[in-house]
């Protein structure tokens, strides 16, 4: 489904977007947390989580970029920016 498309239905939904926010940052957290530890298990020496890190980084700074455009979405928000347009956002910066 496009985006455009996807946003009218959102906004059709009437979604609680603050709670749908809240629970996409928890959702990000834990998967972070989670793929980090799922990767550290599987290596046994230092020499392969060393080879890691780069991968883990990238997959940090995503989720971190993620999150980024969610609080900024929230702070739109608060600040009455209109709903389709914080939808729109997040949308497109997620």
């Amino acid at each position: 489904m496009e985006r455009a498309k996807l946003v009218d239905e959102l906004e059709k939904m009437d979604v609680d977007l603050a709670g749908l926010l809240a629970a996409l940052l928890c959702l990000y957290r834990d998967f972070a947390v989670w793929q980090t530890t799922h990767d550290l298990k599987l290596v046994k020496d230092r020499e392969s989580i060393e080879l890691l890190y780069p991968a883990i980084a990238k997959q940090t700074k995503s989720l971190l970029a993620n999150c980024q455009a969610i609080v900024e979405v929230q702070r739109r928000l608060s600040n009455n920016v209109n709903k389709r347009l914080a939808l729109e956002y997040l949308l497109y910066n997620l």
